[in-house]
């Protein structure tokens, strides 16, 4: 019974994405007839035959598939076949995405050891530590600073 959840979680996803391209393609092939059948007067025509495509999609896809409709059967193959590029290409992604290292970390990092970070932190002594910062700081920097706080 899990395994049928997990396949239903990966699955419909994929599945809602077709019937919304397939709903959007009706509209689109259905808006393209009205024009071609209209032209100049599509403004007149327009909201009722939108109003139908939209509430009646699958009464005018199953009417395009009968009447072969190449402009329909093309977008809606176009988009059921990108829909499942995307979902195998994110599968395989995902697998690669969070695998781990023998050293329980994830890409390069590494766990460091006591010896090697003493090592990499204790190597400046506390005093020439203060004398290098001291020396990296511009005096006449400080000075305007300071002039600067006391204005305020």
């Amino acid at each position: 019974m899990e395994t049928i959840s997990k396949i239903a979680k990966r699955v419909i996803p994929y599945l809602l994405a077709i019937v919304i391209e397939l709903y959007l393609t009706t509209l689109a092939v259905g808006s393209l007839m009205a024009l071609q059948v209209y032209k100049l007067q599509i403004g007149e025509h327009y909201s009722p035959i939108f109003k139908d495509l939209s509430l009646h999609p699958i009464k005018y896809a199953t009417q395009y598939v009968e009447q072969r409709n190449p402009l329909f059967l093309v977008i809606a193959a176009g988009a059921v076949l990108y829909t499942l590029f995307l979902a195998i290409k994110w599968q395989n992604n995902r697998k690669k995405d969070w695998e781990t290292a023998d050293t329980d970390t994830h890409g390069s990092a590494t766990w460091g050891s006591v010896k090697e970070l003493m090592n990499e932190y204790r190597r400046v002594s506390p005093t020439n530590l203060a004398e290098n910062f001291n020396k990296s700081i511009d005096p006449s920097v400080i000075q305007k600073l300071q002039e600067k706080g006391e204005q305020s």
